[in-house]
């Protein structure tokens, strides 16, 4: 064996691989070389190492059974199972290499190129020209991971071309008579196709397209253009040809700046009057745009804006299925936990027997809370919230709200916890109303005042099979009477619902327009049971009294009551993927079961699956009718790569089926492919039911979204 320190001229070669060029000086450094033997022939100045050739340079090496330089003509040849590895591991192997004109030109045959990020080139030749452009002959292209337990396996896609040409300058692949082989099965044509190398972050061009069918527009595809515009800035414009709607023009104008970044996306379309099935309108289009903003380092800003032409388009055109959309505006002040808030909203519908004019609009919302440590032993929280709503055909409310609260826990020897408070909220409201033709103004003042202490005490016993924790709480608040809450119009508390989560909180409601007084005490045992190989069981139980009875309906107690609704909550998980977690609520007086949300699930082994139940009687609804409804889910992986996804939504008070979607979805390193089908069975003016098929493909590095 020996080894030979030779200049950096002779060693250039380990420079030469393809996609990655770094040409050197030729005396700037050394080289180390390790062979079976070497010899120099003086007369014809060329150098020839053979056996186990090993060469490593700049953290290069280079792998041949025999190289070869002559140096007058300035060509290397490498042979006998050549290998170039590059610093960032990528790998070539070839029969032979020839180098000529300082590596600029090259030549390998029956090649192959493995880089890092699991890109792979083969051909049966490869020539380099001029430094700068690659051409592969009988090229096969793909960006899927090698198969170690499989090395004969096909990968998921590939590009086969008869001649592929890498230009270093301007980063660009390009394939000549190239077709799309999925496992090995042509399924794509192309006379060219290009696209960016690997290591290009953004470039203009177009997407993968996207196909649809459904019943509402027949056939739809998409075709994305993206255009790189600027570092900091892109837009992507979408084609839509629509077999039943015209033609659509789809745009989304992305753009980072110093303080945040932002979007403004929109689709458009102009209509023949026989063509639009939902108006008269010859145009029909929507403009979404989003934003946030760090304005400094606790101050930060941004906004969502919806526009959209009428109710129908978004829906018709399987844009958006939403039923409502909130335009806002905001900026905000954090600091550790206090805050400071100010937004602007607007509401806006898409269910077209819903009055556009009653939706509401506020201008301004401005929400503040601040935190005080160490306040008279204790801790001091001091909240404000004002509020502006108005509308063209409904009520309009300016409301005023200031609230104060101390708290203090102590935890006593013996493990009982007590938490005690007390606090002041004030509220405003004036208000605006319709009553027939008559629009009447009124204000209301209230002043609440409370003051509490709850108590808990965690008992916790060990058993053979794990440990048992049980802790009851209880809880007794002070309060003012309240009974003139309403006639206020009630904007910001029609989803409270009474429920375990806030049966200890001093105002149950979700918002300000709504609020629990008066004297009561809270009481509810919670029991864990924590197995040692990893299941728990839990179960709550719980209600409220009130010191008098209830003169009108308040969350959780009946007109006429004391006492409020049974509260019951069961959780329990299993090891062995199976769970079930349920929320019962009964009525007092009956203990009729009036509210149930209750979900099933398992996961078994490559399967999940989940049934979820929910029934509202009709004495806790807004509506005041029954709800009754079931949803299911299930994810199947099939194997590693393939998975089937479906959901079911049945109304059971009105025997209809809402909704139902199946997908068959294949994912692995270099390749994202989905089938989706939706059945919808809701009908919104004249659109549905719908049924609809998606199929979205992406391969990697061909251009995705």
């Amino acid at each position: 064996m020996m080894r030979h320190t030779l200049l950096i001229g002779f060693i250039i070669c380990l420079c030469m691989i393809p996609l990655h060029i770094n040409a050197q000086s030729p005396n700037d450094e050394q080289a180390f070389i390790e062979a079976d033997s070497m010899a120099f022939a003086q007369d014809t100045e060329i150098v020839t190492a053979s056996g186990g050739v090993k060469i490593q340079y700049r953290g290069r090496e280079l792998r041949a059974g025999k190289i070869t330089w002559d140096q007058k003509s300035d060509r290397i040849l490498a042979s006998e199972n050549v290998i170039l590895i590059d610093t960032d591991g990528t790998r070539v192997t070839s029969d032979s290499v020839e180098l000529q004109d300082e590596m600029k030109q090259a030549t390998l045959k029956k090649f192959s190129l493995m880089m890092n990020n699991n890109l792979r080139f083969s051909g049966k030749t490869a020539s380099r020209q001029s430094g700068e452009l690659t051409r592969i002959k009988q090229a096969i292209f793909t960006a899927c991971k090698h198969c170690k337990n499989k090395p004969d396996a096909l990968p998921t896609w590939q590009l086969r071309s008869g001649e592929t040409v890498y230009n270093e300058k301007n980063e660009t692949i390009s394939h000549k008579n190239v077709r799309l082989e999925m496992r090995g099965v042509p399924v794509f044509y192309l006379p060219y196709l290009a696209h960016p190398a690997p290591n290009v972050k953004k470039r203009s061009g177009f997407l993968f397209p996207v196909f649809k069918s459904s019943t509402d527009t027949g056939v739809d595809i998409s075709l994305p253009y993206f255009i790189n515009i600027a570092p900091d800035y892109d837009l992507t414009l979408s084609p839509r040809f629509i077999a039943d709607g015209g033609s659509m023009l789809g745009f989304d104008w992305r753009q980072k700046t110093r303080q945040g970044t932002y979007n403004i996306a929109g689709n458009g379309l102009w209509l023949d009057e026989e063509d639009n099935l939902d108006n008269d309108k010859s145009f029909r289009g929507n403009i979404q745009s989003k934003g946030v903003f760090k304005l400094s380092e606790n101050w930060h800003a941004g906004y969502d804006y919806w526009w959209v032409s009428d109710k129908s388009f978004m829906r018709r055109y399987d844009i958006n299925d939403a039923d409502f959309f909130t335009s806002k505006a905001f900026t905000r002040k954090i600091s550790g936990r206090n805050m400071v808030d100010i937004r602007l909203l607007d509401f806006k519908t898409s269910i077209v027997n819903i009055d556009e004019d009653a939706q509401p609009e506020i201008a301004p919302q401005i929400r503040t809370e601040h935190y005080f440590d160490n306040f008279a032993g204790g801790e001091l929280r001091v909240m404000s919230d004002l509020i502006s709503v108005s509308r063209n055909n409904g009520a309009d409310l300016n409301r005023a709200i200031a609230e104060t609260e101390w708290s203090r826990q102590s935890i006593l020897g013996s493990g009982q916890i007590l938490d005690y408070f007390g606090g002041v909220r004030g509220a405003y409201h004036d208000y605006e109303t319709n009553n027939g033709s008559q629009r009447e103004k009124d204000d209301e003042a209230v002043i609440l005042a409370h003051a509490g202490v709850k108590w808990r005490m965690p008992f916790i016993k060990r058993q053979e099979a794990g440990a048992v924790i049980i802790e009851p709480t209880a809880q007794v608040i002070i309060a003012n009477e309240e009974t003139n809450r309403r006639t206020i119009p009630n904007e910001d508390s029609l989803s409270s619902e009474f429920d375990s989560l806030n049966l200890f909180e001093v105002y149950r409601h979700t918002g300000y327009d709504r609020f629990d007084t008066g004297n009561r005490f809270d009481i509810g045992v919670n029991t864990v049971f924590e197995a040692d190989e990893g299941g728990s069981y839990r179960m709550f139980v719980g209600k409220s009294y009130r010191d008098k009875v209830a003169e009108q309906p308040t969350i959780g107690t009946e007109q006429g009551n004391k006492a409020s609704d049974w509260l019951l909550d069961i959780d329990f998980q299993q090891v062995t993927g199976l769970g079930f977690n349920g929320q019962l609520r009964f009525n007092d007086s009956n203990q009729e079961l009036i509210r149930s949300d209750g979900e099933i699930y398992a996961s078994i082994k490559k399967a999940y699956f989940s049934l979820q139940y929910t029934h509202l009687d009709a004495s806790i609804t807004p509506e005041g009718v029954d709800r009754e409804e079931t949803r299911g889910s299930f994810d199947f992986n099939l194997s590693e790569n393939w998975l089937l996804n479906g959901y079911v939504r049945y109304d059971m008070e009105r025997e209809k089926r809402l909704k139902n979607s199946i997908a068959l979805i294949y994912r692995d390193d270099c390749t994202d492919i989905s089938l989706s089908f939706n059945q919808s069975f809701t009908r919104n003016g004249n659109i549905g039911p719908r049924n609809g098929l998606t199929f979205k493909i992406i391969l990697r590095t061909l251009g995705g979204q």
